[in-house]
């Protein structure tokens, strides 16, 4: 962080020092359920961080990619075609392609407790939100592939079987309102019910002259029926259905390289640092995305050690996006339009409990999961018309059995061991059309089946009633998938599955009576295989599917809270990550192949480690999330109090320093700061009102988001290599302002 930085953050603490003379107050106990059963976020032998209802509230966190970007160990950027698609690395793991449908995510995202496979419109508000808990390092064991980087489980609040509403309105600039409406049903013969009703829109941050759609528009609407049954204290059954709908435009972007180069005619092009408006009128109709998922949790206590649980889980998708590049690529009114339905059911079983006699605790459990998906992409340019179709359709099933158990010889020690054996396999057809060069592929076949065992074992210590030590080796990867960019030929040719093994070392203590937490974890990751798409010809779109070298991580992750008096709490969570290439030679069959390009300097097999990011561009060395929330004044049934956060995060390189004009692939560094001001009141018959003025982006940032070197990391011509500009596809959103209302029977 700058000195700038600093002074501002501790300007931020020296406006909450007058509450010191106040009575103290000890931190709230947070109940988890990252190990399938219910302990406190001091008791988890992991890295884990768990936002609750109060905190996302006082912070005005309503999305899941704001939930996600104020977390110092998560990266995530938008997608290029959709800003309810985004890229999400955590301590450096991550995909680089989340639009491909056949391959997998690396952090694992749940909706109570049931997988979400597909990324497209996964940045839904939050409605009526219990908690957000958020597992860091692989979890390969409890909740299986895809979670080498981690776990993020957003969890809702239950129906609480007592009548009760509560009404949210928002209103802000940019044309920003935000309407949620909950009613929770007073219990009908052990019956629970609670509804949930939503509408939020805003307009684009990038104008788009003589459109009436501006670049970054979104609007959702969405409903949520959640049902729980229970007859008796020994079982009950919950099930929720939601339906979501998102319209949105897609991302600005823009290209350094061709500034002033008169790619439209009449027109010259303008590349825009911060922009506020598109260069030229551009036609970008909205996006349409919807989808449903529905759950169904059955408990049953058969006694008070063993409780036996039924996931049934089923979600469908259907996003239709749109995306005009808008010159990046050098070719007037270059656009693209992929069809995406998709279908994915799973069934999960568990046993959870625990053996007195031998201080045993233990949970096991058996898995399925299956996913049908599809993907039919047009894309062209306005005087070449369409040149390249893919249509695609993937069938992918997962089938899992899973233990863990926690031996506790002692009150001091407690060692946890855990396995799980998973077989994936996996089916791909592809046909492929490309004018361009007058090729066409149809009905082309990729098969993959393989297994995979992930062991983890802990060990903790218990150093005080209110501090443990822990070390933990733990396992995880990524399943393996066919390749939608594949040249013609080459669909066959899938990415193999991704490995890696964390080893961490964790301090949890709670200090000054409990009015204080300090909580530390250190890492260090080795990951292999990683799946890489290498440019295979001269071409912008033709790149196969590779699992090649060996990557470093060393992290550390630090988050302190605290309430030094009853009004005042405090929080300072901090990030460091360091990655290292240690294995990477070029392949056969591409860019550095001299065989398939005569221009190429390098030969087959040689280290060409120097030329890439160890996490693709996604993970900064540095990253600052700090928070204050101050009650300033009291009065007859509320109070006033006052919030700030302020994010900060290094930049992030996208390219290794052998690229020449790496430079020119440099996501830079920002600083995000948000404040509120709330009115809480309890009225004359007891309900309860809240009116917030609040601001994010308050200085007003504009740096880019998502940053890629515009040129070639290898010749494919006489033409030197290495980036001559900088293709920007996303900006931080600029800065933001409104009033909310809250009313609850």
């Amino acid at each position: 962080m700058s000195r700038q930085q600093c002074r501002l953050i501790g300007f931020l603490a020296v406006l909450a020092l007058p509450a010191l003379a106040e009575e103290v107050a000890t931190l709230e106990s947070v109940t988890v359920t990252a190990q399938k059963f219910e302990q406190g976020l001091q008791d988890v032998p992991l890295a884990i961080t768990a936002i609750d209802r109060q905190e996302l509230q006082r912070n005005r966190i309503t999305t899941v990619g704001e939930v996600l970007g104020s977390l110092p160990s998560i990266t995530i950027a938008p997608y290029v075609n959709s800003t309810n698609t985004f890229f999400l690395y955590m301590r450096g793991i991550g995909f680089n392609d989340p639009g491909q449908i056949s391959t997998d995510g690396a952090v694992g995202l749940y909706q109570d407790g049931f997988y979400i496979s597909r990324p497209q419109g996964i940045n839904f508000d939050l409605s009526d939100i219990q908690r957000v808990e958020v597992l860091r390092g692989p979890q390969g064991t409890l909740y299986g592939r895809n979670t080498m980087g981690g776990a993020v489980n957003m969890i809702s609040r239950a129906p609480s079987g007592e009548a009760d509403v509560r009404q949210e309105l928002e209103l802000g600039n940019r044309q920003y309102y935000r309407a949620l409406s909950v009613i929770d049903l007073p219990a009908w013969n052990s019956l629970s019910a609670k509804i949930s009703l939503l509408a939020r829109s805003i307009e684009g941050s990038v104008a788009d002259p003589g459109q009436p759609n501006g670049f970054g528009a979104d609007s959702q609407k969405g409903a949520k029926l959640q049902l729980r049954w229970a007859p008796d204290a020994g079982y009950s059954a919950d099930y929720f259905v939601d339906y979501a709908r998102i319209e949105s435009t897609a991302n600005y972007g823009s290209n350094t390289a061709f500034n002033g180069v008169t790619i439209v005619p009449g027109i010259p092009y303008v590349a825009f640092i911060e922009p506020d408006a598109a260069y030229r009128p551009i036609d970008i109709p909205l996006s349409d995305t919807r989808s449903s998922m529905q759950g169904l949790t059955l408990t049953w206590l058969p006694n008070s050690d063993l409780t036996l649980r039924s996931l049934t889980g089923y979600r469908w998708l259907d996003a239709d996006t749109y995306q005009n590049y808008n010159e990046i690529f050098g070719l007037q009114d270059f656009a693209s339009r992929n069809v995406i339905p998709d279908h994915q059911f799973s069934q999960e079983l568990q046993a959870v409990g625990q053996i007195p006699s031998l201080a045993l605790n233990f949970v096991a459990g058996i898995y399925h999961f299956n996913e049908k998906t599809s993907n039919h992409l047009d894309g062209g340019a306005a005087r070449l018309g369409v040149y390249s179709m893919i249509d695609e359709h993937e069938e992918s099933q997962s089938n899992a059995v899973y233990g863990q158990t926690t031996w506790a010889p002692n009150s001091r020690v407690e060692v946890t061991i855990g396995g799980r054996y998973t077989h994936d396999s996996k089916h791909g057809e592809r046909t492929r059309i490309n004018l361009l060069i007058q090729q066409a592929e149809f009905d082309a076949l990729s098969e993959l089946h393989y297994g995979r065992f992930t062991p983890s074992i802990t060990t903790m210590l218990r150093l005080s009633q209110d501090a443990s030590a822990y070390v933990r080796a733990a396992t995880g990867y990524k399943s393996g998938a066919p390749n939608a960019n594949a040249p013609i030929g080459g669909f066959s040719q899938a990415y193999g599955p991704e490995s890696l093994v964390s080893y961490e070392l964790g301090f949890k203590s709670l200090w000054f009576e409990r009015r204080a937490r300090l909580n530390l974890a250190l890492f260090q990751t080795n990951y292999k295989d990683q799946q890489r798409a290498i440019q295979v010809a001269p071409t912008v779109e033709d790149f196969e599917a590779f699992n090649v070298g060996k990557e470093t991580f060393w992290g550390a992750e630090l988050e302190i809270a605290a309430n030094p008096v009853s009004d005042l709490s405090l929080s300072l969570n901090y990030a460091l990550l360091i990655g290292r290439i240690d294995e990477l030679n070029a392949p056969a069959h591409t860019i550095f192949d001299p065989a398939v390009n005569p221009f190429s300097p390098y030969h087959v097999g040689q280290d060409i480690s120097g030329l890439f990011d160890p996490s693709q561009g996604y993970a900064p060395r540095n990253s600052v999330n700090a928070a204050i929330d101050y009650v300033i004044t009291h009065f007859a049934r509320g109070d006033i109090s006052i919030n700030s956060n302020y994010r900060w995060q290094a930049k992030r390189e996208g390219s290794g320093a052998g690229v020449p004009g790496s430079e020119f692939a440099v996501a830079p560094a920002f600083g995000l700061l948000g404040a509120s001001v709330a009115l809480h009141r309890i009225l004359t018959h007891g309900q309860r009102m809240t009116i917030t003025l609040w601001g994010r982006n308050l200085l007003d940032s504009k740096v880019a988001t998502w940053v890629n070197g515009f040129g070639s990391i290898a010749p494919v011509s006489a033409a030197p290599a290495g980036y001559t500009g900088s293709i920007i596809m996303g900006w931080q959103e600029p800065r933001r302002y409104g009033i909310a209302a809250t009313y609850e029977l």
